[in-house]
């Protein structure tokens, strides 16, 4: 360093520079140093740093662009060196690879760089696909920091480097001196210059932030055993263009070792720091030791590196597995075929999807693991899904996030929110959705991101395209029957959206049954459709599985058990039958009974230990229940605390934390509890999860079932007890609730669950709820609940969880007139959830609201029957059953005037006045609509949600009059609601807005009220409103002439509209529908569509129809419906046969309305429904919005 005196002690620069000058330094200053001699560090390697500009507003962070940047080649030809691309795209290694380095410098006056100075970056060079990070500080950097950016560095496969303040001045020192290296690496060959590392992990992308080393796990046979290395450079480091590391084992067994991350490094320097990670696999049972294992490290001219290993303490046992990996010749060919699907796609990529489909227990995940290891070595990223545990479009959307974002989600905080919605922005999103996006990830309270189940789809597919160009990745979606059908829809979406981006590096492999496992036949039956239109809409690769033949199962129990005589396996295969589970449960059941042992060191064979014991089970039938009976036999063999434990962990769920059963049980001690999850494991009784290392799982369903099965109420209750004690502080209210039920505590049962009720009111999430106050009402009044419960159709049926469904019942001790009184108000709670939701007409609503009736005559509740009068009421209307519903709505008018004010009365009442008055304007009795909009809003006083619901209807009134008078009423009760806050009635409004600048011809006003009503309704749980915003989003592709994404949308509409039985409803999305097919040409499926409509207009199917303004019909569009048949009859012979098929009244209203669009008399038609038709390419349709 220069000392001339001329020159201040604190200037900083290339020329004068010095530890306390860089802790002065301005940072524009550092900055340019600090970039200056990373240049001249760099540059012997032709990587030429240069500062970037910034851009106010640019980087995802807020914090200006990164601060130096650099590009170069490595390998390829000259003139590929002289092209290089602007995008951060990586080329294949025969082309060669492009390495882009980013320098970030941090200046801080007195505390070190900590991690919340990292998301912007970490966001961004995601996006820009950055090969090499360098942060470079005045000061230090946090141990915090260090571990994000590692985990980080990890998932995208990135190097990073941390060059300190002192670090700094020491390269400063380095790259001035007057005599210069005679080679790139100027290391002390007598010191280390790489430390490294080394543990066994069970994730190594760190999918979560809990650390993932392990001091003991357990890995069956096959399973690939992770060993990671993390490597830092020391001070005595050189320079170096590449290294490489491999992983080295000394000890006795044999191992194949494959490396899983990137094992070269380009420009390795001081304070360079990566990872790597090999798998390791075995053939036999054994146990390995990381003292048997070292790192060798090595340049670019192959010359080893010096380098110290630091080893953690740990151990892996690798146990046998009860079957040995033995493929018959049915699967062969099947197995072959998997393979080359992955090769082809791999080598094309192009995203693929495949399904994996049979019946229970016939070897799905075996098939899967078999082929797992061909993926891992081709360096493919795992994402998994688990269908018993991400049972939800929103699990499933978290699941998938929390695997590919930058940083783990339960890492980003408040103060990242800015950053994530920016990135979010540059993945694909528009700002809102990627506002409420980050708001929900943000906020970990909010368990529902807005948005709809196809949004979800497309969002993800954006985000898996960018996150693929870096990693091929595969999907793995296990036990997909397990979950909802709209995760069907969900997936459609997101393989539709990768199809449409075209070269995106994404696999989709789901595994699953022909059929839905949930009890309620009308969500198998929409499971079946749902899944059905993935398979077809994908184009899936499908793979069914079989059982053996009889042959097969006797060749696998040869194997398995060499020593075996032909009758006995025989006989087993008659007991078990010829799936690979059931043989696997047979043999578990002989390993228990020790007449088995292991048979050498080949893994899955058997040597007959005690044949007798073998023969004394086939006699007395015992194979015919294997895992009742090996379960039975473990339980036995154990201390009690064993038995317990397993049970806890069945009450809890299929996964389970270890730790706390094992508390809860009275496990002894850690080393008691490592032998018998060992035990466990052994026999296939539990597994550890793939990606929570925390957590194990039952190795399957039926496991946990015959656990359940078997346990007694006696045992139930006590460890049910005993682990609602230990967790009652937990924030759990629906596991607090099931344990307490389980447990027989009907009144803790009954609190919890009504807190829950409450917590997830207030969240708007109805459905969680309906589920609450199920809950309570089963502890409440049995019979009520189960007369209730029974209904066959409608999505708000209450599932319970299996080990609530088997726990003996259990009520509250209450008398007679307490418990009629309790359930009534239960009842009516329950009643207005599905009423939030848009059930209000479903036969989930009818049983309930008939209990409730009888429970108001037997009480004399004169509000109780109101209410039910009034729910009626609405749910007649949403059947289209317009006279039965005016006559309901009136008698509960009449109730409400005779009983005494109150607060509550009055605004019950006042919503009885505001469906009346819709139901009169649905019967062109406008006059008397306004007049009881009138009538409520002078009783309503402030109550601001009924003041905007009054405004919005009163507006209604002119819609086929005067749309300029709608739209003044409507624009007022969007500011009511708003100043109210009350969401449900602004997003109602916000709707009503939108489809009235869809008739106007505003389709960019229309469509960012209805995306932005989308959001908020999926964001409060409001079905019905979503349906409109998908109805309506719908006629808006129709307008904008993208048929297929209208269909798109209007069936998720269809589906919405299915489920809550809203017939009113159903029959816009569906004559939209069959518009849609016929602009696409498919006139078939446009005719079936029309013929849904039919069915769903009961006015049609009673054969009375009119124009006349005194009927019914009058004051609907319906006939719009009807008149879009006879203008697709005009071209398409099959509707008009559909069209003869109408009552003579129907016929000629919509022979006249579509023969006064042919002739352009739009503007005559009366009531302003001519405005509904819209000229979409060479067609005239009508546009039924909502």
């Amino acid at each position: 360093m220069s000392t001339e005196s001329a020159i201040p002690e604190f200037e900083l620069s290339i020329d004068h520079f010095s530890y306390d000058a860089l802790q002065r330094a301005k940072w524009a200053d550092l900055e340019r140093f600090a970039v200056e001699v990373l240049r001249r560090y760099y540059e012997p390697f032709g990587l030429s740093l240069h500062r970037t500009e910034k851009k106010a507003g640019s980087d995802v962070g807020g914090d200006g662009a990164h601060d130096g940047e650099a590009t170069v080649i490595l390998g390829g030809s000259s003139s590929l060196r002289q092209n290089i691309p602007t995008n951060g795209l990586v080329l294949p290694t025969e082309l060669g690879i492009f390495v882009t380095l980013w320098v970030e410098v941090k200046k801080r006056s007195s505390e070190n760089v900590d991690h919340h100075d990292l998301g912007g970056t970490l966001f961004r060079s995601s996006l820009e696909h950055v090969t090499k990070l360098v942060f470079v500080c005045n000061r230090d950097f946090t141990r915090q920091f260090r571990e994000d950016l590692g985990r980080y560095a990890n998932r995208y496969g990135v190097q990073f480097a941390l060059i300190d303040g002192k670090t700094l001045i020491r390269i400063a020192e380095e790259v001035t001196s007057s005599v210069k290296p005679t080679s790139l690496c100027t290391a002390d060959t007598e010191k280390p210059e790489i430390k490294a590392q080394l543990r066994f992990t069970t994730d190594q992308f760190y999918r979560c932030s809990k650390t993932t080393g392990i001091t003991v796990s357990e890995h069956a046979v096959g399973e690939p055993i992770f060993v990671e290395a993390e490597c830092r450079a020391t001070e005595f480091v050189g320079i170096y263009k590449g290294l490489r590391a491999n992983l080295e084992y000394d000890g006795r067994e044999t191992l194949q070792i494959s490396s899983r991350l990137e094992s070269d490094h380009s420009f390795v320097g001081v304070g360079d720091q990566f990872r790597v990670a090999f798998m390791v696999y075995t053939d036999h049972s054994c146990t390995l030791s990381l003292s048997s294992f070292s790192i060798k490290i090595t340049n670019d001219e192959g010359q080893p590196v010096l380098c110290s290993i630091i080893r953690e303490t740990g151990i892996c046992h690798v146990r046998g597995t009860l079957l040995p990996d033995w493929i018959p010749p049915s699967r062969v060919r099947q197995h072959h075929n998997f393979l080359c699907v992955l090769q082809e796609w791999m080598l094309t990529a192009k995203p693929c999807i495949a399904n994996v489909i049979s019946i229970a227990g016939i070897g799905k995940t075996h098939l899967i693991r078999s082929i797992r290891r061909f993926w891992l070595n081709h360096g493919v990223y795992e994402v998994y899904l688990d269908g018993a545990v991400d049972q939800t479009p929103n699990a499933v959307a978290l699941a998938i996030l929390g695997q590919i974002f930058p940083v783990p989600l339960d890492q980003i905080s408040s103060t990242l929110a800015d950053t994530l919605t920016e990135w979010l922005i540059r993945s694909g999103l528009s700002k809102p959705e990627a506002s409420a996006f980050a708001h929900c990830v943000v906020n970990k309270d909010v368990r529902e991101l807005p948005f709809s189940h196809s949004q979800f789809g497309q969002f993800l597919a954006l985000m898996l395209a960018n996150f693929s160009a870096r990693n091929q990745t595969i999907i793995i979606f296990e036990d997909l029957h397990k979950c909802l059908p709209t995760v069907m829809t969900m997936l459609q979406g997101m393989q539709r959206g990768l199809l449409k981006l075209g070269s995106v590096r994404v696999f989709t492999l789901l595994t699953t049954r022909e059929d839905s496992v949930w009890d309620d036949e009308a969500l198998r039956i929409e499971w079946r459709n749902s899944f059905g239109e993935l398979r077809v809409s994908s184009d899936a690769k499908e793979f069914h599985l079989h059982g053996f033949n009889p042959e097969e199962a006797l060749e696998m129990l040869r194997v398995a058990i060499p020593e075996i005589e032909e009758y006995h396996s025989q006989e087993i295969i008659s007991q078990v039958g010829t799936t690979p589970f059931g043989i696997r449960e047979a043999m578990g059941l002989l390993v228990e009974l020790k007449a088995l042992e292991p048979g050498g060191e080949k893994n899955g064979t058997w040597r007959l230990l005690y044949p007798e014991q073998m023969i004394r089970s086939l006699d007395s039938q015992e194979l015919r229940r294997p895992t009742h009976y090996r379960l039975k036999g473990l339980q036995e063999r154990y201390p009690d605390w064993l038995s317990d434990f397993l049970a806890t962990g069945a009450c809890i769920s299929i996964a389970f934390d270890p730790m706390l059963c094992a508390q809860n049980a009275g496990c002894p001690s850690g080393r008691a509890l490592e032998q018998a999850l060992a035990e466990c494991r052994a026999l296939e009784v539990i597994r550890f999860s793939p990606i929570m290392s925390s957590e194990v799982q039952f190795d399957h369903d039926l496991v946990r079932h015959v656990l359940l099965e078997d346990m007694g109420q006696f045992q139930q209750r006590k460890v049910a007890k005993s682990l609602l004690e230990r967790i009652a502080e937990y924030n759990n209210l629906p596991l607090l609730s099931s344990l307490a039920y389980q447990a027989g505590m009907a009144d803790d049962c009954w609190r919890y669950a009504l807190k829950h009720f409450e917590v997830a009111q207030n969240a708007h999430h109805h459905l969680e709820a309906v589920q609450a106050l199920a809950l309570a009402l089963a502890v409440t009044d049995q019979n009520i609940a189960t007369n209730v419960f029974a209904v066959q159709s409608g999505r708000y049926r209450p599932s319970f969880d299996e080990a609530i469904s088997v726990a003996t019942p259990v009520l509250r001790s209450l008398d007679r007139s307490t418990r009629e009184r309790a359930t009534a108000d239960l009842l009516l709670q329950y009643i207005e959830q599905l009423v939030a939701v848009g059930s209000g007409g479903s036969t989930s609503i009818a049983k309930a609201l008939t209990e409730a009736g009888m429970f108001a005559e037997r009480l004399k509740d004169s509000y109780l029957s109101a209410m039910v009068k009034m729910y009626q009421g609405r749910q007649e209307f949403n059947r289209e059953n317009i006279s039965e519903s005016l006559q309901l709505h009136q008698a509960a008018e009449a109730v409400f005037s005779d009983l005494p004010k109150s607060a509550t009365v009055i605004e019950k009442r006042c919503l009885n006045l505001v469906r009346l008055a819709i139901v009169q304007r649905q019967c062109g009795q406008l006059g008397q609509s306004r007049a009881t909009l009138i009538k409520a809003a002078k009783l309503t006083g402030n109550h601001w949600e009924l003041l905007a619901q009054i405004r919005a209807n009163f507006g209604a009134t002119y819609f086929y009059t005067n749309w300029s008078e709608t739209r003044r009423h409507w624009s007022r009760a969007l500011k009511i609601a708003a100043r109210g806050g009350t969401g449900g009635r602004y997003i109602h409004t916000l709707i009503d807005l939108a489809h009235l600048d869809l008739l106007e011809d505003k389709l960019d006003s229309a469509v960012k009220f209805l995306e932005d009503g989308l959001i908020l309704s999926r964001q409060q749980g409001l079905e019905n409103s979503e349906l409109r915003c998908l109805l309506n989003l719908g006629c808006a592709a129709l307008m904008q002439n993208a048929s297929e994404q209208a269909l798109h949308l209007l069936r998720d509409a269809d589906r919405l509209g299915f489920r809550h039985e809203i017939g009113r409803r159903l029959w816009r999305v569906r004559s939209n529908m069959a518009t849609a097919h016929f602009l696409l040409g498919d006139i078939p499926r446009s005719l079936v569509a029309d013929q849904m409509t039919l069915r769903s207009i009961p006015l049609v199917e009673k054969q009375v129809f009119s124009l006349k303004p005194d009927h019914p019909s009058a004051g609907t569009r319906m006939v719009l419906a009807i008149a879009n048949i006879a203008l697709r009859a005009e071209h398409s012979p099959t509707h008009t046969g559909l069209l003869r098929t109408l009552p003579d009244s129907a016929q000629r209203s919509a022979i006249d309305l579509a023969t006064m669009i042919m002739n352009g008399q739009q503007d005559l038609i009366p009531g302003l429904r001519g405005r509904h038709c819209k000229k979409i390419g060479a067609y005239h349709f009508f546009i039924i919005t909502e």
